[in-house]
C-alpha cells in the first residue's frame, strides 16, 4: 500500500500484518483506513502520513510525536495506539477503531445538544485531559473533530500530541480554520501553553454543543484567532436563553482570556459541571466581567505580523509561574471574588439556619460543629474525592473500603454519608473504592468446538463473543483463537472467540487476456485449483498462450478448492500441407495459394522424362500443420 494509491490498499497485507478493508477519511496530513490486524484478529484504524509530507522532516517528527505521546496514555476516554512504523515508503500509526461519529458531526446533526448531554460529553473529555495533563501531555488541538462519540455513548479523544508549528498552522490551507475556532489566546500569540489552554478549548467546545455554533467566526484563520485574543464571546444564554445560568458561568470562566482566571485543572472544571448536573450552582464564584487593566492594555497592543501569527506585546517566559507573576494585576478582581464567596457562604448559612421563606430559625449550640452539604464524590478517583471533601471542610476520612468492580481502579463507588446530604464537618466519611475487576483463571479453548468453548467460558464467569473467519485448515465450528489468551482475566469480561467457518468463499479472479502462467498463479493465491492442461482453442486475434475465458465466470463466489477451467488461445488455426508430389508445378502452386500459403519453386535436373515439370517433394512435407501464410517450398523436376 502507498499513501497515494488507494486501490493498492485494498489487496494484500500492509506491512505484512494489516488487511485494508476500506478508507475511512482523510485530513490535512494523513489518511485513515479501516483494516484487520490478521495477527490479533481485530479491526484497527491505520493512519497513513500523506506522501507530500513523507519527505518533510518536520511533519514526520510531528507524526511520530503523536504516536509516542498517545501510546503512553492508556485511559478509557483516549483512543488506544497499538503500533507504528513505516511500510511501502509511508509512515503509519495503527490505533483503536472507533465505531461512532465525531462530536462535530453530532453537533451538526443534533445541535444544540441538551445541557445534560453536553455535560456528560464534557466530563468524559475532561477525564481524558486530566489523565494526559498529569503526565505532562498537552493536547493543543482540542476540538469536536478530535472527539469521537461512540454508539454506546462513550467519548474518546483522538490526535494527542500533535505539535502546532506557529506560522505554518496559521496559514496551512484546508485545515487551519477549524483549529483556529478553538484556539486559546496564548496559542494565537505563539506563547507557551499549558493545561489551561486545553481547558479554554474545552470551553469553546462546550459553547458550541450548547448553542450549536462556535463563539467566534471570521473570513480567515487570523481573523478568528484575533477575536480569541481581543473579543469576549457572546454569553451562551443570549444565544439560547434555556441554557442554565450555572452552565453559562462555567463556559465563560473556561474561556477567560487570561489563563490565570480560567479553571486551573480538569478536576476543577469537572467538579463545577457535576454540580450543575445535579441542579447546584458551580463551586467556583463568577469572575468580574471586565478585563483587568493589564489585559486591556495587552489586548490593545496585539498586532498581526506579516507571517500571520498573533505576537504578544509582552511574551511570556518559558517558566509559566514566573510569567504570570511578571504581569502586574490589580487587586480589585480578587477582592470582588472574595466578597462574592463570602456572600454565597452567608446565603447558604442563612438558608440552612431557616432564615427567610417562613422557616423557623434554629440556633447553633455554642461549641458545636456546623453542618454543611456533603459533596457527591461518587465516580471520582479517590485522591480527587478526598481533595473535594477536604475543600468543603470534611477531614474525618476513614480508610477507604476496597471492592471488586468493573470501574477503573481507585474510582469511588459509594460514599457514606451520601452526596448532597447534611453532615457535621467532623462527621466520619466512609468511601468505597474500586480495586478493579476480580481476576479469575481463563480457560484455554482454542481447538475446541464453539459450543464446548462457550460453555466453559460461561461456567468460569466470562462472556463469549463469536467472530467467524474462513480457514481451510481448521474444521468448521472449531475455535481458531481467543482474545484475551492470558492465564487470567477480569471476571465477567468479554472473550472473543474466532471460529472457523470452513474454507470460505472467494471470488473467481478475472484473468481473461492474461498469460496462462499468470492466471495459474492468481488462482493458486486464492486457493482455487486450475484444471490442467488448459483447453487450447485457436484464435486469429488472440496471441497464443493468452486466456480467452474462465469457468466458473469471473466474480462468482466459490469455495476455496473449487476447480477452475481456463480456455487458452493456441494462436491462429493451423493449415495442413496437402499432398503435392506428382502434381504439376502449376497445379501445386494453385493448391497452396488456395489454402493461403506461399509458394517457393526449387527446380532440379532429372533424367526421368515422366517427371518433367512435376513436383518431386515439398518442404514442409504433406500432412504437416503450418500457420496461415506460411511458405511451402516445392521441388520441381526438369529434363536437361
Amino acid at each position: 500500500m502507498t499513501a497515494h494509491d488507494d486501490t493498492s490498499t485494498t489487496s494484500g497485507l500492509f506491512d505484512g500484518r494489516y488487511r485494508i478493508i476500506r478508507r475511512l477519511g482523510s485530513g490535512g496530513m494523513a489518511r485513515v483506513f479501516l483494516a484487520e490486524d490478521v495477527d490479533l484478529h481485530r479491526q484497527v484504524a491505520i493512519k497513513v502520513l500523506s506522501d507530500r509530507y513523507s519527505d518533510d522532516a518536520t511533519f514526520v517528527e510531528r507524526f511520530a510525536r503523536e504516536a509516542r505521546a498517545a501510546a503512553g496514555l492508556s485511559q478509557q476516554n483516549i483512543v488506544a495506539i497499538y503500533d507504528r512504523g513505516r511500510a511501502d515508503g509511508s509512515y503509519y500509526i495503527a490505533m483503536e477503531f472507533l465505531d461512532g461519529d465525531t462530536l462535530k458531526d453530532v453537533i451538526g446533526r443534533e445541535g444544540p445538544l441538551p445541557p445534560r448531554r453536553a455535560i456528560e460529553v464534557t466530563l468524559q473529555l475532561l477525564a481524558a485531559l486530566r489523565f494526559a495533563h498529569r503526565r505532562d501531555v498537552i493536547h493543543r488541538d482540542v476540538k469536536p473533530h478530535n472527539v469521537m462519540v461512540l454508539r454506546d455513548g462513550r467519548v474518546k479523544v483522538t490526535d494527542f500530541g500533535i505539535a502546532r508549528a506557529g506560522d505554518s498552522d496559521m496559514t496551512e490551507a484546508g485545515s487551519i480554520v477549524g483549529t483556529a475556532q478553538y484556539l486559546s489566546p496564548e496559542q494565537a500569540r505563539g506563547q507557551e501553553v499549558g493545561p489551561e489552554s486545553d481547558l479554554y478549548s474545552v470551553g469553546v467546545v462546550l459553547y458550541e454543543m450548547l448553542t450549536g455554533r462556535v463563539p467566534f467566526a471570521g473570513d480567515s484563520a487570523v481573523a478568528v484567532a484575533m477575536k480569541h485574543v481581543q473579543e469576549r464571546p457572546m454569553p451562551p444564554r443570549q444565544v439560547l436563553p434555556s441554557i442554565p445560568p450555572g452552565l453559562e458561568q462555567i463556559v465563560l470562566r473556561a474561556m477567560e482570556k487570561d489563563p490565570a482566571r480560567r479553571y486551573q485543572s480538569a478536576d476543577e472544571m469537572g467538579i463545577d459541571l457535576d454540580r450543575v448536573r445535579k441542579g447546584l450552582d458551580p463551586a467556583s464564584p463568577p469572575l468580574p466581567t471586565a478585563l483587568p487593566a493589564d489585559e486591556d492594555h495587552h489586548v490593545g497592543r496585539t498586532i498581526v505580523s506579516s507571517g500571520g501569527a498573533l505576537p504578544s506585546a509582552s511574551p511570556r517566559s518559558s517558566a509559566r509561574p514566573a510569567a504570570r507573576a511578571d504581569r502586574a494585576r490589580p487587586a480589585w478582581p480578587w477582592i470582588v471574588a472574595l466578597v462574592l464567596v463570602a456572600a454565597v457562604a452567608a446565603g447558604a448559612a442563612y438558608v440552612l439556619n431557616g432564615s427567610g421563606g417562613g422557616a423557623t430559625p434554629t440556633t447553633q449550640p455554642t461549641g458545636s460543629t456546623a453542618t454543611s452539604g456533603v459533596p457527591n464524590v461518587v465516580g471520582m478517583q479517590i485522591a480527587d474525592a478526598q481533595a473535594a471533601l477536604g475543600l468543603k471542610g470534611f477531614t474525618n476520612l476513614l480508610a477507604p473500603i476496597e471492592a471488586f468492580s468493573d470501574r477503573p481502579v481507585g474510582e469511588v463507588l459509594q460514599q457514606d454519608p451520601p452526596g448532597t446530604s447534611l453532615a457535621a464537618s467532623d462527621a466520619p466519611i466512609q468511601l468505597t473504592v474500586s480495586k478493579g475487576a476480580e481476576l479469575v483463571d481463563l480457560p484455554t479453548v482454542a481447538g475446541k468446538t464453539y459450543e464446548i468453548a462457550s460453555g466453559l467460558l460461561r461456567t468460569a464467569g466470562f462472556l463469549p463473543r463469536r467472530v467467524d473467519k474462513a480457514d481451510p485448515t481448521i474444521a468448521t465450528g472449531d475455535v481458531i483463537s481467543q482474545d484475551p489468551s492470558t492465564p487470567q482475566a477480569a471476571k465477567g469480561s468479554e472473550v472473543v472467540l474466532t471460529v472457523s467457518s470452513g474454507p470460505g468463499k472467494v471470488a473467481v479472479p478475472n484473468v481473461v487476456n492474461t498469460k496462462e502462467g499468470d492466471a495459474l498463479s492468481a488462482l493458486a493465491d486464492l486457493g482455487l485449483v486450475a484444471v490442467l492442461p488448459s483447453l487450447q482453442v485457436p484464435s486469429a486475434s488472440i496471441a497464443a498462450g493468452t486466456v480467452i475465458s474462465v469457468s466458473p465466470a469471473p466474480g462468482k463466489q466459490v469455495a476455496r478448492g473449487t476447480k477452475v477451467t481456463l480456455t487458452v488461445s493456441s494462436g491462429p488455426a493451423q493449415i495442413t500441407v496437402p499432398t503435392l508430389v506428382g502434381l504439376s508445378e502449376g497445379d501445386a502452386t494453385a493448391a497452396l495459394k488456395k489454402l493461403g500459403l506461399g509458394v517457393k519453386v526449387k527446380p532440379v535436373v532429372i533424367t526421368d522424362v515422366s517427371q518433367d515439370g512435376s513436383v518431386i517433394s515439398s518442404d514442409p512435407p504433406s500432412d504437416t500443420p503450418v500457420g496461415p501464410g506460411s511458405t511451402v517450398t516445392i521441388t520441381v523436376g526438369h529434363v536437361a
